[in-house]
């Protein structure tokens, strides 16, 4: 345990110990009563302090838990979540990125590169069944694990996902594409680990093939 966790637990244990007495005192109805307000004093001042230690502790978990710019999971606490799922067969690792995304950025700014990358998480996090866990393992690449999906149903959700952002109909970003790999839980493909290398090599020959027309990046009118 480090500095800080003794500290923690040293004004949680006097805390907890100064409240114990006072119980005592009080059940026994021995003692003087300047113990009884020494008591409850000492007792507040250890809960308070160790309240204000922990607070920004626990703040600071949650901030460096999440992706500042997507809000999903970061890959760290995507890692501690899959620590503790015992896979099954019905589990589906998706892992995704961005078509070209030096290409908009290059060409829009980053900014627009950004928006794309949003675009992509929100996608991914309102996946049928919602994912067990998603996160953002890389500038825009991301991974999910849903369980009881069904494969054929996930990979029309996201040939539907690749239409609508090869072709925004709100504006918000620009069109782009993005590519993905799937592989469900076998017997050959239990471990997290492989799945998400699965899921990855998957992705990639993906990208490697032939992309429709509508997929490809599209130049901005605006800037011709």
């Amino acid at each position: 345990m480090n500095s800080a966790g003794v500290y923690v637990t040293t004004l949680l244990s006097t805390s907890l110990g100064l409240s114990a007495l006072l119980w005592a005192r009080t059940e026994i109805g021995n003692g003087p009563a300047w113990f009884d307000t020494l008591s409850i004093l000492l007792s507040s001042i250890a809960a308070i302090a160790s309240l204000i230690w922990l607070l920004p502790s626990w703040r600071r978990r949650f901030v460096m838990s999440r992706d500042d710019l997507c809000g999903l999971p970061s890959r760290a606490e995507a890692m501690r979540q899959l620590k503790r799922l015992k896979v099954k067969n019905t589990a589906l690792a998706i892992f995704a990125d961005i078509d070209g995304l030096k290409a908009i950025n290059d060409t829009h700014g980053h900014l627009e590169g950004d928006k794309c990358i949003v675009a992509l998480a929100n996608a991914i996090k309102h996946l049928q069944p919602p994912p067990y866990t998603a996160a953002r393992v890389g500038g825009d690449e991301f991974f999910a694990l849903l369980v009881d999906a069904d494969e054929a149903s996930v990979r029309r959700q996201l040939a539907t996902i690749q239409s609508c952002l090869a072709d925004p109909v709100d504006g918000t970003t620009k069109p782009f594409g993005f590519s993905y790999g799937l592989c469900p839980a076998t017997k050959a493909a239990l471990s997290v680990t492989h799945m998400m290398a699965q899921a990855d090599k998957a992705m990639y020959d993906q990208k490697r093939s032939p992309k429709p027309i509508e997929l490809a990046v599209r130049p901005d009118p605006t800037l011709a």
